[in-house]
């Protein structure tokens, strides 16, 4: 009875300890009064946001904006009571929080607002911004960049005058205490607003006594604005400070545009992007390649300019607000499931782990007569010896592979050969080497089977005109056939794998050419880009047409039957491929369902073959973008040349003329991509006159809109038109930023912080409730069973990480085989056909040198260009482990475990099924077949040297001199080679290596190895 009354009362003061826990947590969590640690932590809180806000990163900005102003909340009408220091402290936190928040609003595009924030700043009675020089300096210098407009100057007068003014007395204030920081800022920005001619003549009417004052090298007037940006640029450079150091090298280049220096514009623009930490400040690399696109343009490079242009745009979509609005929501769905979830499970835990501690009392006897997790553990070693199987023939694979890499290596190093002796005009050696290549090009059509359509892509996105250029170099050996190739060039970037891509228009090249009659014709390909799709999305569609005798309507039908009679064209195994590849795409994912092919065809009149991938294009994207998202669009006019806008007119558009200005839009984005600038400068015309008004446009047709700005900055660019470029990329970029501006993301940081305090109050009653029941469980279950389950629980857990170690290194091993077996595939049937070819050139009586180099030439890059993937890979990948392993009875070596019961399974196989005797030698003498002279075997210290007697092998006094090159009789041997030298490498022990010889008229195979058993020598290699 006395037992039970201390158990109740145990248990009594248990629940009063947590119950005190609990209450005291509830008190931690309410807010309280402002301390000096919640000074330093807003003074985190805004650095932050600088930091966020210069990295574009507008999701982690609002939350660190959202913890700043519930830190400033805690201050309140509390400032005046705290000490000097920490009033000041607040001065500061206060005024830079306001600061670097209207500079977001500007860089998003929001000025109205930004003034805003920045005037209620001013206005703040509170506040006495004089009173920190470094704060009043940043509030006047920010000034000077809010009320900068370059455009419709007359209306804007006023604030131009107000910027103009500011940035003046923080030059002058910042000189006479000699702040250089900001008299940089307050030179660069100067410098913008004098670049600018019409600003520049009101500062001059205005205020001319500024001018002389500022330019204290008297350079100039049209000189002053890059004198200033060069002044600013020494105080930054000499300061390392990166942000301002690139900012002012982007307005020094900006300066050199302006007089016409363009070289000079990219040379800076060049320095601005080498900065260190220019890739963290994506919205100011957008400036740069914005401008750096102009430079290139007025240098008439379009290849460069077109690139910056699209570097641009790519970064203005990775930095608009709205990027993480589905991870956000994912988010908060997440955050409101898990408060729900976790409110249910508080009310059932404790009667279920009343329930549950019954139940494990049970439970803990029936295992004690069982005796533990024996069945478990069988289970798992039973999962490890198959998996060491399936990871054993993995590596057998994987070896297998690299031996094909190490003969097509050497089939790279004859092709070279060849190549020279060509310009040397050798052609017995060519006709030799030649056919050397077709014989190992035979060895492997033996080696690699290539399963029709069971292809495994290899997706990147790359520039078509690569592929196009290698297809182009077989234009000279076709034309000595009297076939004329025509490939005509594409700068579209696609989406698929380089290498089967090739394949495919190789491929249909090349039936086309068995198509044509003798005599002559003329294949054709051709580029294009279609949105002809059930996706509607912007695809790239490969033509191959040649004027050959053509198919009737059923060789059409089954051009792509995978049936083996169904060949057309003697190209039926290549169509089929053809097929297999591109059914291979549309599996992987829906991007790829635009791909497609087919045959068109009339007997007599040739045949189109024609396929689509998916494209790349920047502008497409941007519009596809727009039409997600909704707009909403400000009035913008066009420019005129002298510099005046037409009057804004809201109106009405019908659906008539909705559809007409799409069409436009549509003619005006053709024009643009085939180059015919000067029509499209029309067409934009056009445009904008139908959309003076595009406030009241419906969503749909103001995304139409924004594309025009896109396109008509375009055409401006290629037009070298600058103030109708500058004006309309202008635009473009303020209304791209206001229509993708998610207003939710402070109200996403709320209701996140509710999200939080609900899941951290339900979790705390959920952690209560079990820890309540915590000692029930350890005395009545968990103490009893603790030694037994401590010795299962190990044991389990080695099973387990051996498990997962196996499972990791065999998906990465089947990876890397199936990566390595699609590349050998694609090399062997792209190039077999090249050294018959050769051949046959070289038999033929008329001089055909030009064509011989020629077609050499393109085997040489076509061979390079595929196999370079696959020997890539192979110098890539990691070394197989090794450890110290028996080799056979009484032998140790250091080897890959996988690769030494390999190598004595081939060894037993060309013995006939018969383990070889194995023998190590410290050294032995024997003279090898066509040789005079005596080679002796020596040890050396840290290897063993091992000889198999192997008298049923095929190892004949003729062959054995080369029976592990590549004139070898049987593709095992050149394995075995590869095993030692993966050994080699993996061990650093280069003397390792394998040769065949004959003693007393006996083959035997010599196997030098790592020892097993040197004490000189313990890796384990990964």
């Amino acid at each position: 009875m006395t037992t039970v009354i201390k158990q109740r009362k145990g248990s009594a003061w248990l629940y009063v300890m947590w119950s005190l826990l609990f209450f005291s947590l509830l008190c931690i969590s309410c807010n309280g009064g402002g301390t000096a640690a919640d000074l330093d932590r807003l003074a985190s809180e805004v650095q932050a946001m600088r930091r966020c806000q210069r990295k574009a990163d507008n999701l982690n900005f609002y939350l660190h904006k959202y913890n700043a102003e519930k830190l400033l909340g805690k201050f309140d009408g509390k400032g005046s009571s705290l000490p000097e220091k920490e009033q000041h402290s607040l001065l500061l936190a206060r005024g830079r929080y306001s600061i670097i928040y209207s500079d977001y609003l500007l860089q998003t595009g929001n000025k109205t607002e930004a003034i805003k924030v920045i005037d209620d700043l001013s206005h703040d009675r509170l506040l006495n911004l004089n009173a920190d020089t470094l704060l009043w300096l940043n509030y006047l210098s920010h000034q000077g960049q809010v009320h900068y407009y370059p455009y419709n100057l007359t209306k804007h007068r006023a604030d131009i005058e107000k910027g103009y003014d500011c940035l003046m007395q923080c030059y002058i204030f910042a000189s006479r205490n000699k702040i250089d920081t900001y008299k940089a800022v307050s030179m660069q920005l100067l410098s913008q607003y004098l670049l600018n001619d019409s600003i520049f003549q009101i500062a001059s009417q205005s205020d001319p006594a500024s001018i002389r004052y500022i330019n204290e090298d008297s350079v100039a007037d049209t000189l002053l604005a890059g004198n200033l940006a060069e002044r600013a640029l020494n105080i930054f450079l000499n300061q390392k400070d990166y942000f301002h150091t690139a900012s002012a090298w982007k307005s020094l280049a900006n300066c050199y545009f302006n007089i016409g220096d363009a070289e000079q514009s990219i040379a800076c623009l060049d320095n601005a992007l080498a900065n260190p930490a220019i890739d963290s400040m994506p919205d100011l690399k957008a400036g740069i390649s914005e401008q750096m696109s102009m430079s290139y343009a007025a240098l008439d490079d379009k290849h460069m300019s077109d690139y910056y242009r699209n570097q641009y745009l790519d970064l203005q979509d990775s930095t608009r607000q709205d990027r993480q609005l589905e991870a956000r929501v994912i988010s908060l769905e997440r955050i409101t499931h898990r408060v729900w979830t976790l409110v249910a499970i508080a009310s059932a835990v404790f009667l279920l782990l009343c329930l549950l501690t019954i139940t494990l009392v049970r439970l803990r006897h029936r295992k004690e007569r069982k005796g533990g997790n024996s069945d478990e553990l069988e289970t798992l070693d039973e999962e490890i010896a198959a998996l060491r199987l399936r990871h054993a023939d993995a590596v057998r694979s994987l070896v297998e592979q690299r031996a094909r890499v190490t003969i097509i290596k050497g089939m790279l190093s004859l092709i070279e050969r060849m190549k020279l002796a060509v310009h040397r005009h050798d052609y017995a050696y060519v006709h030799d080497v030649a056919a050397d290549i077709e014989r190992q090009n035979d060895m492997l059509t033996g080696w690699i089977k290539m399963s029709k359509g069971n292809i495994k892509p290899r997706i990147e996105e790359f520039p078509i005109a690569d592929v196009l250029s290698i297809v182009g170099q077989s234009a000279s050996p076709l034309a000595a056939q009297g076939i004329t190739l025509t490939v005509n060039p594409s700068d579209a970037i696609v989406k698929a794998d380089k290498i089967l891509t090739l394949f495919i228009i190789n491929t249909l090249v090349d039936n086309a050419r068995k198509a044509i009659p003798n005599g002559g014709g003329k294949i054709t390909v051709n580029t294009g880009i279609t949105s002809d799709n059930p996706a509607h999305t912007p695809a790239l569609r490969v033509e191959v047409t040649d004027t050959g005798r053509g198919m009737t309507e059923e060789q059409v039908h089954n051009s792509f039957s995978l049936a083996p009679e169904a060949e057309p064209q003697s190209g039926g195994f290549g169509l089929q491929n053809c097929r297999g590849i591109i059914e291979s795409y549309r599996k992987l994912s829906s991007i790829f369902s635009v791909c497609h092919i087919e045959a068109l065809s009339e007997l007599g009149k040739g045949t189109t073959v024609r396929f689509t991938l998916p494209a790349i294009i920047k502008a497409i994207i941007l519009i596809i973008t727009m039409n997600i998202m909704p707009c909403h669009l400000t009035g913008v006019q066009a420019e005129t040349a002298a510099g005046h806008q037409p009057p804004t007119v809201t109106m009405q558009v019908d659906d008539a003329t909705a559809s007409e200005i799409e069409r436009l839009a549509d003619s005006l984005y053709n024009c643009n991509i085939q180059g015919r600038y000067e029509t499209a400068s029309q067409y934009a015309d056009t445009c904008l006159m139908l959309t003076h008004g595009d406030t009241d446009l419906p969503p749909g047709l103001q995304s139409t809109c924004l594309s025009i700005y896109n396109e008509t900055a375009v055409t401006a660019l290629a037009l070298h038109q600058w103030q109708r470029y500058k004006y309309f990329n202008h635009l473009y970029g303020r209304l791209y930023k206001q229509s993708t501006r998610d207003d939710t993301l402070l109200r996403y940081c709320q209701d996140m912080e509710r999200g939080r305090h609900l899941a951290n109050l339900s979790m705390l009653i959920v952690l209560l409730l079990t820890a309540s029941l915590l000692p029930l469980l350890w005395f009545v279950y968990f103490r009893p069973l603790l030694r037994m389950r401590r010795h299962g629980r190990r044991a389990r857990r080695l099973r387990q990480e051996q498990l997962l170690r196996l499972q990791r290194e065999h998906s990465a091993l089947h990876v890397r085989n199936n990566i390595l077996s699609n590349q050998l595939s694609s090399i062997k049937h792209e190039t077999m056909y090249y050294p018959p070819r050769i051949k046959q050139l070289l038999a033929s009586p008329t001089d055909n040198g030009v064509q011989i180099q020629d077609t050499v030439n393109y085997y040489s890059v076509l061979c390079s260009s595929l196999s370079s993937h696959a020997i890539q890979d192979e110098a890539a990948q990691a070394l197989f482990p090794v450890s110290p392993v028996e080799l056979t009875e009484g032998i140790r070596v250091t080897a890959n475990p996988h690769l030494a019961r390999y190598l004595m399974h081939l060894l037993r196989k060309h013995n006939s099924g018969t383990a070889p005797l194995a023998a190590v030698t410290a050294g032995e003498t024997r003279q090898p077949t066509g040789r005079a002279e005596s080679t002796t075997l020596a040890k050396q210290d840290g290897y063993v040297t091992i000889s198999f007697t192997m008298p049923q092998s095929s190892i004949t006094p003729a062959n054995v001199a080369t029976i592990f090159t590549s004139d070898t009789p049987h593709t095992d041997y050149l394995i075995m080679r590869q095993i030692v030298r993966e050994t080699a490498d993996a061990t650093h022990r280069y003397a390792s290596g394998i040769m065949a010889h004959f003693v007393a008229g006996t083959p035997r195979i010599i196997v030098t190895l790592p020892d097993g058993n040197s004490s000189q020598f313990t890796v384990h290699s990964s």
